[in-house]
């Protein structure tokens, strides 16, 4: 039988947006991230797009994989 136990509060603080995506364009929850060897961030996400990039500076580069995935959950950029 489990048991209730009382857990530590966290000391998580909400960070702010550290990408910048262009007017009009939203990405719904994310599934996974990685950057390459570029360092730029790959996003993968449930949204219409599957992909989203930013480079080293957060600022959007690209946007990929329309109706790619219907349930995405990992992503490995070589």
């Amino acid at each position: 039988m489990l048991v209730p136990q009382d857990a530590p509060p966290l000391d998580y603080v909400v960070a702010p947006s550290v990408v910048t995506l262009p007017a009009g364009v939203s990405m719904n929850a994310t599934a996974a991230a990685a950057f390459d060897r570029a360092g730029h961030l790959i996003v993968l996400t449930r949204s219409m797009e599957a992909f989203y990039e930013f480079d080293a500076k957060g600022m959007f580069v690209r946007s990929f994989g329309g109706n790619m995935f219907t349930r995405a959950h990992g992503i490995k950029v070589d």
